[in-house]
């Protein structure tokens, strides 16, 4: 190379002075001008070496910043899907067992549990809530037969004597609005404590229950019947006036009489008198109260075992019962 020339010929020309000055005149202006080219393409090797260090470098930027935009990407999604398996495995579940739970305590029984299936928490919610729903069921089932037992006579399963007056307020009531009649009958079992005395007590309540069930079946599904208490019933007639009472008592009493009970290898019957009083029908008056037309009906049906039992009366105030034995 032209350096290398200008090297030799500075070393050679170094013990004559005249050399060295042509040298320096000559040769110094080449190896300047070959120093210069090269530190010129030295610089320029190496401004084109940091260029393309600095767009590989540029393009390695964009490339991480690319993979990390896909990674934030990929995690957003991922939390997304997340989101939802989580919406539709847990808090959707939840959220139903819990408008599930609202509409038990609500009283409404009817609804299903789902999910009891499952073999995850939510099962176990699920069948925890099933439990829970049954528990309901059985106790309203207990506490509606306790409530039928505190109104249903438990010999004859009809009214008692409380539940059936409750029933005769409302009825009243109903018949004094809308103008309506209502009328009643005392019935009671005739010589029954001859009957629990000659055939036992077994046959007596035998006897009782084939009453209720013959009355029973000879009434309309709007009127009320009850036990009064012993051998007594009553039955409110409704949307009846004393002339129609007294119809249906007879036809009560036919149905009473049509009774056969074996006893011993024998048929045993019995019959019954009825005394019939009708609500705002009673002598003109008017205002009367429950109590006092009961006890009208209860007056007539003395007065139709004084007169010979098995039989129908209305309320006579002339007639006096002189033997209700």
């Amino acid at each position: 190379m032209a350096l290398d020339g200008t090297l030799r010929g500075m070393i050679a020309a170094r013990h004559h002075p005249d050399a060295i000055f042509a040298f320096y005149t000559g040769d110094m202006r080449r190896a300047y001008a070959d120093w210069r080219d090269i530190l010129v393409q030295l610089i320029d090797l190496q401004m084109r070496e940091g260029e393309r260090n600095f767009r590989a470098g540029e393009m390695a930027y964009h490339s991480a910043r690319g993979w990390i935009y896909g990674a934030i990407g990929l995690a957003v999604l991922l939390a997304g899907a997340a989101g939802l398996f989580l919406v539709a495995s847990i808090a959707r579940p939840v959220r139903g067992l819990t408008r599930l739970m609202n509409h038990l305590t609500a009283g409404d029984l009817a609804v299903d549990v789902g999910g009891t299936e499952r073999r995850d928490e939510i099962g176990d919610m699920a069948q925890a809530v099933q439990v829970f729903k049954d528990g309901l069921i059985e106790r309203n089932r207990l506490q509606a037969e306790l409530e039928r037992r505190a109104r249903i006579d438990p010999l004859t399963g009809v009214l008692n004597r409380r539940a059936f007056r409750e029933l005769l307020e409302r009825e009243v009531a109903r018949a004094r609005r809308h103008g309506r009649q209502l009328s009643l009958a005392m019935i009671d079992v005739d010589h029954f404590k001859r009957v629990n005395d000659t055939m036992g007590h077994a046959m007596g309540d035998r006897f009782l229950v084939a009453v209720a069930g013959a009355v029973s079946a000879a009434l309309r599904s709007e009127d009320l019947f009850g036990r009064y208490g012993g051998e007594e019933f009553i039955v409110a007639f409704a949307e009846t006036d004393l002339a129609g009472a007294i119809q249906a008592a007879e036809r009560l009493r036919l149905a009473i009489a049509d009774i056969r009970l074996d006893h011993d290898g024998e048929t045993r019957s019995v019959t019954a008198s009825l005394g019939v009083a009708s609500f705002g029908d009673l002598r003109g008056e008017s205002g009367e109260t429950i109590d006092s037309v009961i006890n009208t009906a209860d007056q007539a049906l003395y007065n139709a075992k004084a007169t010979g039992r098995n039989r129908v009366l209305p309320f006579k105030p002339t007639l006096v019962a002189t033997s209700a034995a």
